[in-house]
């Protein structure tokens, strides 16, 4: 249902982003700064399927295809419909791909880190267990050999910048916000060990106000960097625009969402390569009655 009501509300903000000859500027302006309650949505049920899916390796090859599947959509609709606002567009799967190899870039840097420094004991966070990947649960399990522990932490630092120049390099949706509110929902979901299934609706309720605090201490931080003080250096695109600058006030409420059953694996699918094709026909539609 979560996953539902995301992408309905992504199709509205679509609409009317790309039907602004049907949707007064006024009303559209409106519905897409509620609409940005989907990418908060997407963002919660990627960091929710790295716990759930059986592998994380299929996980990132889905998205991975999907990004591109989508690319080839947006670039047909460009050049064949001349649609232009796709001019620069770069979809969302690319983001939600980078945030998923960042939030597990990072918990290789913590993990080699407190194996480097043999600080493992007083480690206040909770690793996260990646009992779906072999690989980096080796990769993040302690050790002794220093030498071991330096590889992986100069790993997880090479992964971790190569997702923030890529997103950054490239200008995908959300771009950066989008991988630092991604590993901000891992990071306090997961290892502040606030919220987790075995929790009831009572005790998640007096977890929020603990949750919104930290959500909004860490976004108010990046948009002081962002819109304040960065820019004073000529570094101008790592914010978004007022209409997505929204989307900072809405995600409070997902950690009841912790409590949700994984939905069945043909609604995921379906929902997922619903992306591309709701882009071409709403931009086929535009190609129709604009031309």
């Amino acid at each position: 249902m979560l996953k539902l009501i995301a992408f309905i509300l992504m199709i509205i903000d679509h609409m009317c982003w790309l039907w602004p000859h049907y949707i007064p500027y006024e009303v559209g302006f409106i519905l897409r700064l509620i609409c940005r309650l989907s990418f908060p949505i997407f963002a919660y049920d990627c960091v929710m399927g790295l716990r759930r899916t059986h592998s994380i390796a299929k996980y990132l090859a889905r998205l991975g295809l999907l990004a591109v599947i989508s690319q080839y959509a947006i670039h047909f609709a460009y050049t064949h419909w001349h649609v232009r606002d796709l001019a620069d567009f770069v979809n969302i799967f690319f983001t939600l791909f980078a945030g998923i190899v960042f939030i597990m870039s990072l918990d290789l840097i913590i993990a080699s880190y407190r194996s480097f420094s043999g600080k493992r004991k007083t480690e206040k966070w909770q690793l996260f267990h990646y009992d779906n990947c072999r690989l980096w649960q080796k990769l993040t399990a302690p050790t002794e050999k220093k030498y071991v522990a330096f590889i992986c932490l100069l790993l997880g630092l090479v992964l971790a910048i190569c997702c923030l120049l890529l997103v950054y390099i490239f200008k995908t949706d959300y771009a950066v916000f989008g991988l630092l509110f991604i590993a901000t929902l891992h990071f306090i979901v997961y290892k502040c060990g606030d919220f987790n299934p075995k929790l009831d609706k009572t005790a998640l309720q007096n977890l929020i106000p603990v949750y919104l605090l930290r959500l909004a201490c860490v976004i108010g931080v990046y948009l002081l960097l962002a819109d304040y003080l960065l820019p004073w250096f000529g570094i101008n695109s790592l914010m978004f625009g007022d209409v997505q600058t929204f989307v900072i006030f809405i995600p409070y409420l997902l950690p009841l969402a912790a409590k949700s059953h994984r939905p069945k694996w043909w609604v995921s699918r379906l929902l997922y390569f619903y992306y591309p094709l709701h882009l071409l026909l709403i931009c086929y539609i535009q190609y129709l009655t604009i031309r």
